[in-house]
């Protein structure tokens, strides 16, 4: 439900194309929201269908004609709707492949579990890296929308996503210490048991 509000809010910024929009999301959203292009464009289809959004064609010397989305009057209402409902709001299910991963991590070695958690310190590295580049792109579609609280607001969900991704870095690097100095104790009892 939250990628028709995610599409909705960037059709405010100005219309634009559904290539255009999947390019947008990749760019902003995909932090913490993913969607493929392919439901960018089902959605799309729900929107028009429900009189959220308008599509018109538009020529392109670059090739085919392409469809261009426009925020109805309905469809910001809706917006407006979802944005200042977070007091009626209840926490979304919590849904994590990894930490279901961690809950049975029983099953893995010491030095399977060890593997496990330095990729997950990797994936978050890369993370912190692509929220780095997503901070220069804030500066980028700042310059194309007139409203500075837009900006304002972007920062603070980059910002969100930083402290996030330090506070999981900070947790690996202590399970990864643990981790070790249980493998030395099991290691010395290990060596100093009687044959």
């Amino acid at each position: 439900m939250s990628l028709r509000y995610g599409i909705l809010g960037l059709l405010r910024y100005s219309p634009q194309s559904g290539y255009d929009l999947v390019k947008t999301f990749n760019d902003s959203l995909r932090f913490f929201w993913q969607a493929t292009g392919s439901q960018v464009y089902r959605e799309l289809k729900h929107l028009e269908e429900a009189g959220l959004v308008s599509a018109e064609r538009v020529s392109s010397e670059k090739g085919p004609d392409r469809r261009v989305y426009h925020l109805e009057p309905p469809g910001l209402k809706s917006f407006q709707d979802w944005i200042t409902g977070f007091s009626r709001a209840r926490p979304e299910p919590a849904r994590s492949t990894y930490v279901m991963r961690l809950f049975f991590s029983a099953a893995l070695s010491s030095p399977e579990l060890t593997a496990f958690l330095h990729q997950r310190r990797r994936e978050v590295e890369q993370s912190l890296e692509e929220l780095d580049a997503a901070e220069a792109l804030v500066d980028f579609y700042a310059r194309h929308i007139p409203a500075p609280d837009e900006a304002r607001a972007w920062r603070l969900s980059i910002s969100f996503g930083r402290h996030m991704a330090q506070a999981h870095l900070e947790w690996i690097d202590r399970n990864l210490d643990s981790t070790a100095s249980e493998e030395t104790a099991s290691e010395e009892t290990d060596q100093g048991a009687i044959p």
